[in-house]
């Protein structure tokens, strides 16, 4: 197989991800580009095969990013990681011997903290997302949602109507279908959510419905009826960033980590948090206890003052 030729194979594989591991059609592409890069560079070197190189040429290449191309470790980490999934699979699908990417070494990189919003900055996206057109109940329910429950952008996205339920006169929860991994969990609504959602479904999305030429169950609806894209949602956050209210630039997952982080400093249980995060290994939820060590420091010394 010649390297320009791996269409048909990275066709085969982005179905694997899409389908078998539930990823994101954002986190496909990213994969996709990962890969060209690298046939990209054995095109140039006038390699034959993608799917029989070993592992020297695999070195050469981490080699060639870092010296030639002059890429960040945390790229060429990304990249290095892409190809080890991609020869993991072709391995299993024997359309490879083995892997060449398992042993190799990438640069190291200090493992980035999560950014977190303070609730100031917080507050200052819901007052943006104040007025009452279709458009901007969505928006207040999307960011409501997103601090609320700690979900992701993409889970979101594949939310629909019946996902969401009322467990109180003041409480509710979301049914995640679409995780990351494919578990189904649920996450939790406050009450301050749970009314820009009501606003939101009885009056901004009934108006969007209307454009649609058929029904739809999805949850959050673009201005044609049909469901909200993550581009969308990160279009959101970039005109939140650029109104001069809110000081910093958000993205969708700054949400995220400002639900874990803040829940953390109120004192709430890392296990607690690691469940409704969704995350399998507790070491991923313990990065929170990172940002803000001053106030975590003073929520334990009180819990034990208390005993």
């Amino acid at each position: 197989m010649k390297p320009l030729e791996i269409d048909p194979t990275l066709d085969a594989f982005s179905i694997h991800l899409a389908g078998l591991r539930q990823l994101s059609p954002h986190t496909v592409r990213a994969y996709r580009a990962d890969i060209r890069s690298f046939v990209a560079y054995l095109s140039e070197t006038q390699r034959a095969s993608v799917l029989t190189i070993d592992a020297p040429t695999a070195r050469l290449w981490i080699s060639h990013m870092t010296k030639v191309d002059g890429l960040a470790k945390s790229s060429i980490a990304r990249r290095v990681a892409s190809l080890r999934t991609f020869f993991t699979w072709a391995v299993q699908s024997g359309l490879s011997g083995s892997n060449p990417f398992t042993d190799v070494d990438v640069p190291k990189r200090g493992k980035p903290l999560p950014k977190a919003l303070d609730t100031a900055a917080i507050g200052a996206m819901l007052d943006v997302q104040s007025d009452d057109t279709p458009a901007g109940m969505r928006d207040r329910a999307i960011v409501e949602c997103l601090y609320a429950s700690g979900i992701r952008a993409g889970e979101l996205i594949g939310l629909d109507v019946e996902d969401v339920f009322r467990t109180g006169s003041d409480e509710g929860a979301l049914r995640i279908r679409h995780a990351k991994g494919g578990q189904e969990r649920f996450a939790l609504l406050g009450r301050h959510a749970l009314i820009a959602l009501d606003t939101y479904i009885k009056d901004g999305r009934e108006s969007l419905l209307a454009a649609a030429g058929e029904p739809t169950a999805a949850l959050f609806l673009n201005r044609f009826g049909g469901r909200l894209s993550d581009r969308a949602i990160r279009r959101l956050f970039d005109k939140l960033g650029t109104s001069g209210m809110v000081g910093v630039k958000p993205t969708p997952h700054m949400m995220r980590h400002s639900f874990a982080s803040h829940l953390l400093e109120n004192g709430a249980d890392i296990r607690v948090v690691q469940e409704l995060l969704g995350h399998k290994d507790l070491s991923s939820t313990q990065i929170y206890t990172r940002i803000r060590p001053q106030q975590l420091k003073r929520v334990h010394a009180a819990q034990f003052d208390e005993k």
